[in-house]
């Protein structure tokens, strides 16, 4: 295309994030959009798959959906966990979550008396023998991601508060997922090469895909949804969504560059540097 004269334009490189601060690496020009094959509302019952995918969800323990209470991200209701005998499944075997580009996005309120481990996802973990990656909270409310490949748990270092809304993103680019907290920048962790599509049934809320223990979630769940894209950084402050509903098709952005924590308005005029919230 061509170039444009410019003046006294403020120039917005995409959104960065601190791990990255120095590196400022351009991702290709990908454009387009991302499909959603896992899309669930959970804001009331019964709960199901709005993808095009329209897989089975099984609603372990009666689980309902309750309140979502105040938050930024326009969540009306959401599924309600007690931490020890819920569980939300999907036979759903079109979600690799290997070394290939994808995007997971999940809405949680942690409740106040919440314990042990929190369990986000686990992508079917139900014998020693599984291949699996599990995305949660540990026992310090501390987001991680953990997999068969490296056989350890990758853990931000700053823990998360109970009784408040967050919106956590894990993203592959096919070599690295990265986990955000509110559009931050939380976890690096090297993608696995195991393909999981098939291994087990995906849960929501359950380090086993097949029981219930300590580590079962306890809070509220509001929408869950996996693109086969990688839909780069989420907005600062988190994603909202429409009613606690998202869209099947996602955008991807045009280009995007890592750096620090915030998006960097810059004229290359005068030099001048300053912070800004805009993203793709």
């Amino acid at each position: 295309k061509p170039l444009t004269n410019v003046t006294n334009t403020k120039l917005l490189c995409c959104q960065s994030n601190k791990e990255e601060a120095n590196s400022f690496a351009v991702a290709p020009d990908v454009g387009g959009t991302g499909t959603a094959l896992l899309n669930m509302p959970l804001n009331d019952t019964p709960f199901d798959d709005d993808s095009s995918t329209g897989a089975t969800v099984t609603n372990t323990g009666s689980i309902t959906a309750a309140s979502a209470g105040t938050n930024s991200f326009n969540i009306t209701n959401a599924a309600s966990l007690n931490g020890s005998s819920q569980r939300i499944s999907t036979n759903n075997t079109n979600l690799p979550f290997d070394n290939v580009a994808w995007t997971f996005d999940i809405w949680f309120k942690l409740d106040s008396s919440a314990s042990g481990y929190n369990a986000l996802l686990n992508t079917g973990y139900g014998a020693s023998s599984s291949p699996y990656m599990y995305i949660g909270l540990d026992d310090d409310e501390k987001p991680y991601i953990e997999n068969t490949d490296s056989g350890t748990k990758t853990t931000a270092s700053d823990a998360l508060n109970k009784n408040q809304w967050y919106h956590m993103r894990v993203r592959s680019d096919g070599t690295n997922m990265r986990q955000y907290i509110d559009g931050e920048l939380v976890v690096t962790k090297t993608c696995g090469s195991t393909d999981l599509s098939s291994a087990g049934t995906k849960t929501i809320g359950s380090l086993l895909d097949n029981g219930n223990n300590a580590n079962n979630f306890h809070g509220l769940i509001g929408p869950v949804r996996y693109v086969s894209s990688d839909l780069g950084p989420p907005p600062l402050g988190g994603l909202k969504t429409s009613s606690g509903t998202l869209p099947n098709s996602a955008d991807i952005p045009d280009i995007w560059a890592y750096g620090d924590v915030q998006s960097i308005a810059f004229n290359p005029f005068d030099g001048d540097m300053k912070m800004s919230t805009a993203v793709p």
